[in-house]
């Protein structure tokens, strides 16, 4: 080998053709060979970057005429490229791979806004907590890239955990800090996430890539507000010079830890697009082909600004201005992807037919259009390939078009919560209203016509036949969609397709399978009055005396009788009834009871028959109306139970008047058990209306001063957990169903977050109660209460007497401090001492003293209670 040296620039298409790598041509990745082939012979690399285009220039021993025979026969050399073998192999999951990037830092310091600037190039003042975030956003290396899964933990002391496991997992740093900081805070931090770097484990399994101490992992240092120190006369109003002393000293002390741990240091500003671009695309690439990819010798991006021009007018389906473009530069293979997957968006597909015949002719790509795949759910970071990705996006002539090209759906890097089938399946599904409402699916007749279902199902049909053993191997397994459990049994009840639940049930679906809120599918098809679906179920072994019942709290157990009384649609109640009699289920009407009425007999009067439900009831009503003197009058009045308990339950008459020419007869149902009580009102139209206590929803507004602990209390209450700390500071909105004598009665506790007064007069105005949380920690707890009331009363007009108001005390010991109290008592309000821990007072405090209130103060039937 010739020991002369020869300074060369590689660009990203450009490879260097010598004998010595001509004879290595047959390694996979080229260019990934002649980078370990250089190592291997001592050369040294450095990175340019000219006019912000990144170059990689190597200084390399030319090999003399005939060296690549001569390196063959050596045995040293032949090691060497068996090793290079293996170091492909190794690297090749690396290239294909995610990075989990990982943000930490000091509380305040910017993280939010650097990763907002990166990703969307957007910068804002307003400062919000962060618990923990999570991004993603796709780096190109000429034909390779590597996807950031940017993973974000808030920097406050009490989510110290969440950063131990962050840490664990992570394949590289950022550690942010700010030049306004405390120095000696900031320090220690930067030593003890350098120290939990260094103490972790050495594998992370989950992506294969290699995780090790601060020498091994890309970690970059920031110290963000860095235009602080730059222009300092900007700030003078609200820092003094000791406020700036102690930030330049906090500038001299990161670049000195990042001196200390060999890493490097970077100063900047988030308002900077410019300079956080940078972190990324500069510092930590760098940091991450030194540390853990192997250094390519290709500039990073080739042609940015005619990629995203290429980008654009695919997005905006400029075909002709696109093809042009396209005649006279070559693309990256991975920007010729993305033209593909956005082709897609358009219905018409004729861009995707043009670039579909364009790469056939000119090799945009090198891989066959089967293969190729894309990130196309930020949520669970699974991949689809073409033909799925045009199922999701419901383009059926994109589909067909890649059906004709030979692809099956596929998807790749699936979570444990993802599932095949269900994708395939929400693909499938179509708006429910407008043309494709289609017809009753309650029908229940042999010649069952269902011309929506076979819009839905030609399609499906045609997939799960061409791929039923891939698609059937997921029927029983379980998808998490917004943290909820579904099937695809469940799914095909929601799609009221008939054919698609035959299939699965021939798959051997569990037909009594649970989803997220304890119901099988029997439930959900009896609750939407599906006859059909539930007469398939049911001669599937679909048990008719499974309850609804949930781990959650959040639910309610019921019966298939109260499902039928309380969600089945009212004209659907006596067919399904019908139904499950025939499968063994008995309901038998209670004996008919006649109301005496003296209301004038009519000469031809018409019968009318109207279920009625309150409760777990189902009622009966018949009577016959007929119009005499402009009045229509109602005789033979009467009820029987179809479901229910009848024996509990006494009626009496109430009172009878005339409104706008009808007669209105008001009954009143007392259950003798619960000594709750129903309105009834019958009118001479024909219509009948049930008043209960309360509404079947209720808004709970729950405010006070800020960090009194309100989410913790109602975190507590719902989960049934204790936590030692408020979950977040962001309103939220906790639900809750509880059980009010026989009634169930959905509760919406919004958690408002005490700094916000944006949508507060809404929140008022839309809440039917108010839970006004205070501390005795804060010594500013009895002014916000009053500020809240007068709030309240001024936003909801009436007075204090007809809102339902709780004052609470979240305890952290025994209080010395009865002034609240005595302002309860002023304003004629209860008020009750609760502590997150106790599960029974927070109990009486929403199901007893609140709902107490609201019955009270706004219930119909305040004087039955």
């Amino acid at each position: 080998m010739s020991t002369s040296l020869e300074k060369r620039t590689f660009q990203s298409t450009d490879m260097i053709q010598d004998d010595h790598q001509q004879e290595a041509s047959h390694y996979p990745q080229q260019q990934h060979q002649q980078r370990y082939e250089n190592s291997l012979e001592g050369s040294t690399l450095e990175e340019t970057n000219e006019g912000g285009n990144h170059s990689f220039e190597t200084q390399q021993g030319s090999s003399a005429s005939g060296g690549a025979a001569a390196d063959y026969l050596d045995p040293n050399m032949q090691h060497a490229r068996q090793r290079l073998s293996e170091i492909h192999e190794k690297m090749e999951s690396v290239l294909n791979n995610y990075l989990e990037l990982v943000v930490l830092g000091s509380e305040a310091s910017g993280k939010s806004s650097i990763i907002h600037q990166y990703i969307s190039k957007q910068f804002t003042e307003e400062y919000v907590p962060t618990v923990t975030e999570h991004y993603y956003k796709t780096i190109y290396f000429d034909n390779d890239s590597i996807t950031l899964n940017i993973n974000e933990c808030g920097g406050r002391s009490e989510f110290k955990q969440l950063q131990h496991q962050f840490i664990a997992d992570g394949n590289a740093f950022l550690i942010v800090c700010s030049v306004l900081d405390d120095p000696e805070q900031c320090q220690s931090m930067i030593d003890e996430i350098v120290n939990q770097i260094n103490n972790r484990s050495s594998t992370n399994l989950d992506n294969q890539q290699s995780i090790g101490n601060v020498d091994q992992t890309p970690i970059v240092i920031i110290l963000n507000k860095s235009d602080i120190l730059e222009s300092q006369e900007k700030y003078l109003d609200i820092l003094d010079e000791e406020d700036m002393q102690k930030a330049r000293s906090v500038h001299s002390l990161v670049e000195k830890k990042a001196l200390q741990y060999k890493l490097p240091f970077v100063s900047c500003n988030a308002r900077d697009f410019n300079q956080v671009n940078d972190i990324f695309n500069i510092y930590l690439l760098k940091e991450l082909m030194k540390k853990q990819k192997p250094i390519e010798t290709t500039k990073i991006v080739q042609n940015v600004d005619v990629e995203n021009q290429l980008k654009q007018y695919a997005r905006e389906n400029k075909q002709d201005l696109l093809l042009d473009l396209l005649s006279t530069n070559r693309p990256t293979e991975e920007c010729f992807k993305k033209l593909l997957f956005i082709s897609i968006l358009h219905e018409d597909a004729s861009l995707l037919g043009e670039l579909i015949h364009i790469n056939k002719k000119d090799h945009f790509v090198k891989e066959e259009l089967s293969r190729i795949e894309m990130l196309v759910d930020e949520e669970s970071h699974f991949k689809a390939n073409l033909l799925l990705f045009a199922l999701m996006e419901n383009n059926r002539k994109a589909y067909k078009l890649l059906k004709e090209e030979g692809l099956r759906l596929k998807a790749s890097k699936l979570p444990k919560q993802q599932n095949l089938l269900l994708i395939v399946l929400q693909s499938l599904e179509v708006d429910q209203g407008g043309e494709d409402e289609g017809l009753d699916f309650s029908s229940d007749s042999e010649n069952y016509s269902h011309e929506r279902d076979v819009y839905l199902t030609d399609l499906a049909l045609e997939i799960f036949s061409e791929q039923e053993k891939e698609l059937s191997a997921y029927v029983n397994d379980p998808c998490v969609i917004e943290d909820e459990v579904r099937y695809p049994l469940h799914y095909a009840i929601d799609l009221k397709s008939y054919l698609i639940a035959e299939w699965l049930l021939r798959h051997n679906a569990n037909v009594d399978v649970r989803d997220f809120s304890g119901r099988t599918p029997l439930h959900r098809a009896i609750e939407s009055g599906q006859v059909k679906l539930a007469r398939l179920l049911l001669n599937a072994k679909a048990n008719h005396q499974l309850t609804v019942k949930a781990e959650s709290p959040r639910f309610v157990e019921k019966s298939i009788d109260r499902i039928i009384s309380e969600e089945c649609p009212s004209s659907l109640k006596e067919k399904i009834i019908a139904l499950l009699t025939s499968f063994g289920y008995q309901a038998t009407p209670s004996d008919a009871k006649l109301i005496e009425l003296t209301s004038p007999k009519v000469a031809t009067p018409s019968k009318i028959e109207k279920n009625v439900s309150f409760f777990k009831n189902l009622l009966k009503f018949t009577f016959t109306t007929g119009k005499q003197e402009g009045v229509s009058y109602i005789n033979d009045l009467s009820y029987s139970f179809i479901l229910g308990d009848s024996t509990d339950y006494t009626s009496k008459l109430d009172n009878t008047n005339i409104v706008n020419g009808n007669q209105h007869v008001t009954l009143l149902f007392q259950s003798k058990k619960l000594s709750s009580t129903v309105k009834v009102e019958v009118s001479g139209s024909g219509d009948i209306t049930v008043t209960k206590a309360l509404p079947d929803e209720i808004e709970v507004f729950v405010g006070g001063p800020p960090l009194v602990g309100k989410s913790r209390l109602l975190n507590n209450y719902v989960q049934g957990t204790i936590t030692e700390q408020d979950p977040n500071s962001e309103e939220e909105l906790y639900l809750k169903e509880l059980k009010v004598y026989d009634q169930v009665v959905k509760v919406n506790l919004l958690d408002m977050n005490g700094d916000d007064e944006e949508y507060l007069d809404e929140r008022i105005f839309s809440s039917n109660a108010f839970v006004l949380v205070c501390s005795e920690e804060q010594k500013n707890s009895i002014v916000a209460i009053n500020e809240l009331i007068e709030e309240i009363l001024f936003v909801k007009r009436v007075d204090i007497s007809q809102i339902p108001i709780v004052i609470v005390q979240n305890r952290s010991g025994n209080s010395t401090d009865h002034s609240l109290e005595e302002r309860a008592k002023q304003l004629n309000v209860p008020y009750c001492y609760v502590s997150a821990k106790s599960n029974d007072e927070l109990a009486n405090l929403f199901e007893n003293v609140l709902i107490r209130q609201l019955i009270q103060k706004q219930s119909p039937l305040k004087q039955f209670y």
